[in-house]
């Protein structure tokens, strides 16, 4: 089977937070002084207030970074301003919003890099503590149900989806359940459900707002759309939804090499099976390439040996 990766939480989480950035913090400068620090913006601010809306800047702005380390694999670092973002939220009894996108963006992190045991003690704490949020519910039983997709618990995992997908559905959010159809699809694949997985995954991508900050999902998930066709023996459309993936990703600029080279690869075995082998060819020479400088851009060692210190 082709190499499958979990729908990366992280993005689709800081997509919808990012785009509440001016109702979140009422500090005139807050958006670029937010931007500055995540390195977005050349154009910053002069002055910054200090006290309540300066730290909710500041967490905003570590947040905004950390998605940027974690989406190009640099997971120590994306840890570091994470812990940063999440000690300034909860200076302040306000910002429950901040501390809780913090928190749920660290447990993507955790589950990434394999640490499981982290991501459930977390997974734990933010369904015992009430921020009251209409998302919550929803939002941790994605979380557990990624837990659970990494640790291999099938039956677990697909229970908390579909649950977390209903709770969504309940409060008229549907379209914020990309992230559990996405992964859910990841799931049916490996239990060899694809009729299932190519429902969900396309309705994922329906779903999937348009924009760049939302290209790498798009990217994503059409991979796996690719995948999904091409082992349920829909040789056409699975062609098609291998070249777009083709197209995504030679379209951004992504730090992420391990997986850029896994969609070309993808793509390559998929085009060759159909018949294409010039063009499935010049894709395994690229995913070849690509492939040789993973190892230097992430390093989980790291993250589980510094992870934790101030940045």
């Amino acid at each position: 089977m082709s190499n499958l990766r979990l729908f990366p939480l992280t993005t689709i989480a800081l997509t919808l937070f990012s785009a509440q950035l001016p109702e979140e913090l009422p500090c005139p400068y807050a958006k670029q002084f937010a931007l500055k620090l995540a390195g977005r913006s050349e154009s910053g601010m002069s002055h910054v207030e200090i006290g309540v809306d300066g730290r909710r800047c500041a967490a905003v702005g570590h947040t905004l970074l950390a998605e940027d380390f974690f989406e190009s694999g640099r997971l120590a670092d994306a840890v570091r301003h994470l812990s940063a973002a999440i000690r300034l939220a909860e200076a302040e009894p306000a910002n429950a919003r901040l501390l809780f996108g913090a928190l749920r963006i660290q447990v993507t992190v955790l589950v990434e890099g394999g640490m499981l045991s982290e991501a459930r003690a977390l997974i734990q704490r933010l369904r015992t503590v009430s921020f009251d949020l209409p998302e919550q519910n929803a939002v941790v039983q994605g979380l557990a149900g990624a837990c659970y997709q990494a640790a291999g618990d099938h039956r677990a995992a697909e229970r908390e989806y579909l649950q977390a997908i209903r709770a969504w559905d309940s409060i008229q959010r549907s379209k914020d359940s990309v992230t559990e159809r996405s992964n859910l699809g990841v799931l049916y694949i490996a239990l060899r459900r694809f009729e299932d997985a190519i429902e969900l995954l396309q309705h994922a991508l329906a779903l999937l707002p348009s924009g760049k900050r939302t290209a790498y999902h798009r990217l994503v998930i059409t991979n796996n759309l690719a995948v999904a066709c091409r082992e349920q023996g829909q040789t056409d459309l699975a062609v098609r939804y291998a070249r777009e993936a083709v197209r995504l990703v030679e379209g951004a600029r992504l730090g992420r090499f391990n997986q850029v080279a896994g969609v070309y690869s993808n793509s390559a075995q998929i085009l060759r099976t159909a018949g294409h082998k010039r063009e499935a060819k010049e894709l395994e020479l690229k995913a070849r390439r690509v492939a040789a400088m993973a190892e230097a851009v992430v390093d989980f060692s790291e993250l589980r040996d510094g992870g934790n210190t101030k940045p």
